[in-house]
């Protein structure tokens, strides 16, 4: 996202959070909004219950899910954050 935060509240199950690196071949769905993309490099975290992350605007990003385990978490989008 280009103008905007994200806030991850993680509230049951694990992912593993892809974040940095380079964003490559994704498409524009909605102004600032680029999504169908790989990311190149980035650094891989582990997200469980209780976990919040913010990843700033123009941070490239993806959740990976875990074979086999459900994951629910809310996001907070915040301008100028």
């Amino acid at each position: 996202h280009e103008t905007q935060s994200d806030i991850f509240f993680v509230q049951s199950g694990t992912a593993t959070l892809l974040v940095g690196g380079t964003y490559v071949n994704g498409e524009t769905v909605a102004p600032h909004e680029k999504r169908n993309g790989t990311i190149q490099g980035g650094v891989r975290q582990k997200l469980a219950a209780g976990d919040v992350v913010r990843i700033p605007a123009k941070v490239p990003h993806q959740v990976l899910l875990d074979g086999g385990h459900e994951f629910t978490y809310l996001v907070v989008k915040a301008k100028g954050y």
